[in-house]
């Protein structure tokens, strides 16, 4: 187990880290950025939510439409990260509805294509007549 205390604002402050156990404390973008280890930088970008990670690190806007929102983040150690927004069909409770970032190939260009490879689908497969 290594513990280190933070010296810059831009590094992350931690009490623990193992490998299968969890980041405490505050973590900064920038430690995703700079982790050399990509097995490391895609388990800090899970607990930390792909959400944050893409609107904290200002991720480019590839294309939008009635589906939803595609993002891509180029800096990303592993090649391009590219995440579809999409909010859910069916409202919760309260009347809202919430909001998903599925993570999509490097390879997508379009919100369609994005939301068709979450189903395993080509974008031509993926034209619903009702969602449910």
């Amino acid at each position: 187990m290594n513990s280190t205390p933070a010296t810059t604002e831009t590094e992350l402050t931690f009490t623990r880290f193992a490998p299968n156990e969890h980041w405490l404390g505050e973590i900064k973008v920038r430690t995703f950025e700079n982790e050399q280890n990509i097995e490391i930088q895609r388990i800090l970008i899970e607990r930390y939510g792909l959400d944050n990670f893409l609107v904290r690190s200002i991720a480019r806007k590839i294309q939008e439409d009635d589906r939803g929102v595609l993002y891509q983040k180029d800096d990303h150690g592993d090649g391009p990260l590219l995440a579809v927004k999409v909010l859910n069909s069916t409202p919760k409770p309260d009347g809202s509805f919430k909001t998903y970032f599925l993570r999509v190939p490097p390879h997508i260009r379009s919100t369609k294509e994005g939301v068709a490879r979450t189903f395993n689908l080509n974008k031509d497969e993926n034209a619903p007549d009702v969602e449910s």
